[in-house]
């Protein structure tokens, strides 16, 4: 019997953008978010009630932790004063719901192990692509199935009976397409879907605007980067 796995990070405090994915997906067995819920967003408590109202499994990204250690070093300045504009505005719930996150997870669906980090199996913050997926990284992670985030790019790769792939970005795409990006998991056949969706990105634009963070947080959602 197959299960279907909604599969989707980087949402990013955008709650429109993170409603239209939620429909689309409403059809899921299960649903995994692979981190950063919070960051460069207007709308970081909404996004994390309506996470913790659903049964997700759910890692941190590098902007979940960095919003609560308020350590920006690591970020450029507009994504620096939007963590630091986030810590200042998430609830003390909130903020230890993102604390008690685990940085990754292991799943075992219909006989398939699972990996999900944010950023790669040796480091929750490296960036990683396609091109770097070969059959010795697949061995290395351990698992059949590899899921990533952070790059907030879509990506697939199959090697033989093992697997890895990027969701994208809810909330903030970077491939030049502003829809907000998810994918199905179908498994055991571990058959992969990546999807976009449209949302309302002068309503979200207009959030960022008006909690005044930096402007260019809102023009890049319209370019899709």
């Amino acid at each position: 019997m197959s299960i279907k796995l909604g599969i989707i990070s980087d949402i990013h405090a955008n709650l429109p953008a993170f409603q239209e994915v939620l429909c689309m997906l409403d059809s899921c067995d299960k649903i995994l978010i692979a981190g950063d819920l919070v960051g460069y967003g207007p709308r970081p408590n909404e996004v994390i009630e309506m996470v913790k109202s659903k049964k997700f499994e759910v890692i941190a990204g590098n902007h979940d932790t960095a919003s609560v250690t308020r350590n920006v070093s690591n970020f450029n300045d507009y994504a620096a004063q939007a963590l630091l504009w986030t810590a200042d505005h998430l609830t003390m719930e909130n903020l230890e719901y993102l604390n008690e996150l685990p940085r990754r997870k292991r799943f075992q669906f219909e006989g398939v192990n699972i990996l999900m980090v944010h950023g790669s199996p040796e480091d929750d913050d490296e960036y990683i692509c396609e091109d770097d997926i070969t059959e010795g990284y697949l061995k290395k992670a351990d698992c059949e199935v590899l899921i990533v985030g952070h790059s907030h790019i879509q990506w697939t790769v199959k090697i033989g009976d093992k697997l890895a792939l990027n969701p994208g970005s809810v909330g903030q795409p970077r491939d030049r397409i502003p829809d907000a990006s998810y994918a199905f998991l179908t498994l055991p056949e571990k058959k992969v879907e990546q999807k976009r969706v449209k949302y309302d990105i002068d309503l979200t634009a207009r959030m960022i605007v008006k909690a005044r963070l930096p402007r260019i947080l809102a023009d890049r959602l319209y370019i899709g980067y």
